[in-house]
């Protein structure tokens, strides 16, 4: 939530609403986040860059045979209802109809794929869900999933441990001189590459994003001392991470290079230190840790 918060846009407002008491599901933890990454990245766009709300929230709901009615991969029990809402533009009825096909897209050329939605679809089916859409033209947009609720016990609360300090949000880090320090971020996923480059610009370095390794590489080799580290994913399609890695220390020696993975192998990290990657991260922490990998590679540069 605080990490989405910052993709708002200017003088947007960002809320939740959340039962009080802790609901369980059984899900994976990095596909639920992708799902609300693209949610949210869609309520953005639908907002077109003007001050309106995104609102999230989470309650149990049980549903009858009536109620489960409202799609047909319902079906009647206790679910986590989880809902992303926007004041933005609306869809009309053909858009819903449509809006869950791959490679659908209300974008222009070039500034999206369309594939957000019909992963995000793909997700909340496979874990027995379901999802359902609110819109019209100009009434802003509701999208509610439903998980099924984990029938087990609450796993047992460890006593309370001695709390850590508190770190700083990455837009709270000391200031650097950053306003020429630029990154360049690549991942073949939308939602990432928005999210990102959000999160880097309001840490207050400047970043290019990218959604192929193809044409990151060609934005380097024509200015290739205008970048001072890049961020790439490890599996893409076309040019893996480790490929752009590679041509990038042919094109730009000695450029600082972090590559994120969802899995990381002995041999991912003995590969990626032999191209002269500085870092492998874990792309399920990649938020909070990229953004201090980031500050302190750029700090060394700076030294």
């Amino acid at each position: 939530m605080r990490l989405l918060r910052s993709t708002i846009p200017a003088g947007g407002k960002f809320a939740a609403d959340h039962a009080q008491t802790p609901l369980y599901a059984s899900v994976d933890s990095t596909q639920i986040e992708q799902v609300l990454i693209n949610l949210c990245t869609n309520a953005c766009h639908a907002m077109k860059g003007s001050a309106g709300r995104i609102g999230i929230g989470m309650a149990e709901v049980l549903l009858d045979q009536t109620a489960a009615q409202v799609s047909p991969d319902l079906h009647p029990g206790r679910y986590v209802r989880l809902s992303v809402t926007d004041d933005g533009s609306g869809m009309d009825e053909a858009t819903q109809a449509r809006m869950f096909d791959p490679f659908f897209t209300t974008k222009g050329v070039g500034l999206g794929t369309g594939l957000g939605l019909s992963v995000v679809h793909g997700i909340i089916k496979s874990h027995g869900g379901a999802i359902t859409v609110k819109s019209a033209p100009g009434k802003g947009t509701t999208i509610e999933s439903y998980w099924p609720i984990a029938e087990q016990e609450a796993p047992a609360q460890p006593a309370p441990a001695q709390p850590a300090p508190a770190q700083p949000a990455p837009a709270e880090l000391p200031m650097l001189n950053r306003q020429s320090a630029h990154v360049l971020y690549v991942d073949d996923q939308e939602s990432m590459v928005f999210l990102m480059t959000r999160m880097i610009t309001a840490m207050g370095f400047r970043v290019s994003g990218f959604e192929d390794g193809a044409t990151a590489l060609q934005a380097v080799r024509g200015n290739p001392d205008d970048f001072d580290l890049v961020v790439t994913d490890f599996n893409m399609p076309g040019l893996s991470g480790l490929e752009v890695a590679k041509e990038l220390q042919r094109i730009r020696p000695g450029l600082p290079v972090v590559i994120t993975s969802g899995y990381i192998t002995e041999e991912l990290a003995a590969s990626a230190r032999a191209v002269g990657v500085r870092q492998v991260l874990c792309k399920q922490d990649t938020v909070d840790e990229l953004c201090e990998s980031i500050q302190r590679l750029l700090e060394r540069v700076d030294a």
